[in-house]
């Protein structure tokens, strides 16, 4: 019995060994790898909010990290930036939302993220979902509704 539970816990805490606390970067590293060419504005500010581990093709570990950009206006002041520790760089996505998911729904060892972008204007609000996986900074989009 003693050993089932061991074997259990162990289970339960293996996603948690495979990306360590000290392998996530931090704000200012993530700060430091957003350049100025990749930024609207060279000083623009930059709120980071959650930061996630995927895979992109190649198996290379990078993160999504949930952004807010407080310069901006309301329909633009979140999204997410796709940080690269390999290249230490950080570039936002377009196509990611702040609100997003990360699967590997085929088993491949890629990380595939389901996200929605959402914007409003003149009493309305339109959005999108979307499902893709990164091959390098490019974004594949594989759904998109």
């Amino acid at each position: 019995m003693y050993k089932k539970w061991v074997i259990f816990i162990a289970v339960m805490l293996l996603p948690s060994w495979a990306v360590g606390d000290k392998d996530i970067p931090n704000d200012s590293q993530i700060q430091e790898w957003w350049k100025p060419e990749n930024r609207k504005k060279p000083n623009e500010k930059l709120e980071v909010n959650k930061v996630v581990p995927i895979r992109l093709t190649g198996k290379e570990e990078a993160f999504l990290a949930a952004v807010c950009f407080p310069e901006r206006g309301r329909n633009f002041f979140s999204g997410a930036l796709l940080v690269r520790p390999s290249q230490k760089e950080a570039r936002q996505v377009q196509e990611v939302g702040d609100h997003f998911e990360v699967h590997d729904l085929d088993l491949d060892g890629v990380s595939e993220i389901s996200t929605k972008i959402v914007g409003s204007g003149q009493g309305t609000t339109a959005g999108e979902k979307i499902l893709l996986y990164f091959d390098g900074w490019k974004p594949v989009v594989l759904y998109k509704k």
